[in-house]
C-alpha cells in the first residue's frame, strides 16, 4: 500500500480526534496552544473515541441484527484492514461521538468537577483555575462588580458580562453599570454597558455579597 494513502486513512481515522481536541480548547481557558499540542490530546481522544463506537457499534448490532450494521471503525492499520476502504458513514458517526465526548469533557474541566473532588476528599486545595482572577470571575458568586477608578474618583457598579483571560492587560465589560462618585457616594450617571482595559494592578475590583 502506498504510504500516502496509508497518511490519508490514519488522519481520517484520527479526524474525530482532532476535531474533539479543537472543541475542547476552544471551550476550556488555558495557555496558548502551538499546533503540536494537540497531537496528544488527539490521540487520547481518538482512541477514547474510538472504544466509544466500537463499544456502541457492537451493542447496536446484537440488539438489531437485522436493521442497518454499523461499520467497523478500525482506528489501526493491520494485515487484515490495511487496504480495507474507510467508511464514510462511520467517520461520520465518530465525529458525532468526538463532539459529544468534547462537550462532556469540556463541562467537565469548566466546572472543575476533578478538583472539586479532590478537594472534598482533601488532597489538594488547588482550585482548578490558571489564576485567581480566572478563579473570582468564574465563580458562580460574581455576578455584581463594584470598581474603583482611584485616579478620577469615581466607582462604577455593574453586572459582569464578559472578562478576558489574558495579562498585562485586564478587560471586563459591565451591563447595566452606574457610576458614582468615589468621595460622596454620589451616583453621577447611568452608564449602560462599559468596557474597561486596564493593567492587573490599575482599578480596585470589589465584589458584593448577594444581591446588588
Amino acid at each position: 500500500m502506498n504510504i500516502d494513502i496509508l497518511t490519508i486513512k490514519l488522519l481520517f481515522l484520527f479526524l474525530p480526534g482532532i476535531i474533539c481536541a479543537v472543541i475542547v480548547a476552544r471551550l476550556t481557558t488555558h495557555r496558548d496552544l502551538k499546533p503540536l499540542d494537540y497531537f496528544i490530546p488527539s490521540l487520547i481522544y481518538g482512541s477514547l473515541i474510538f472504544v466509544i463506537y466500537n463499544l456502541l457499534s457492537e451493542l447496536w448490532n446484537s440488539i438489531l441484527p437485522e436493521a442497518w450494521e454499523l461499520p467497523k471503525y478500525d482506528i489501526l492499520p493491520t494485515k487484515d484492514n490495511l487496504d480495507s476502504v474507510i467508511s464514510i458513514y462511520a467517520i461520520v458517526i465518530a465525529i458525532i461521538i468526538g463532539v459529544i465526548v468534547a462537550f462532556g469533557l469540556s463541562a467537565i474541566i469548566n466546572k472543575k468537577l476533578l478538583h472539586r473532588l479532590a478537594r472534598s476528599l482533601r488532597i489538594t486545595r488547588k482550585f482548578g483555575d490558571r489564576d485567581v482572577w480566572s478563579y473570582i470571575m468564574n465563580s458562580d458568586g460574581t455576578e455584581w462588580l463594584t470598581i474603583r477608578d482611584q485616579e478620577n474618583g469615581l466607582f462604577y457598579i455593574g453586572r459582569l458580562i464578559a472578562f478576558s483571560d489574558e495579562e498585562p492587560n485586564r478587560e471586563i465589560v459591565l451591563d447595566n453599570t452606574i457610576v458614582y462618585d468615589n468621595n460622596t457616594g454620589e451616583e453621577r450617571y447611568n452608564a449602560g454597558s462599559v468596557y474597561f482595559s486596564f493593567p492587573s494592578e490599575g482599578l480596585i475590583i470589589e465584589i458584593p455579597n448577594g444581591d446588588r
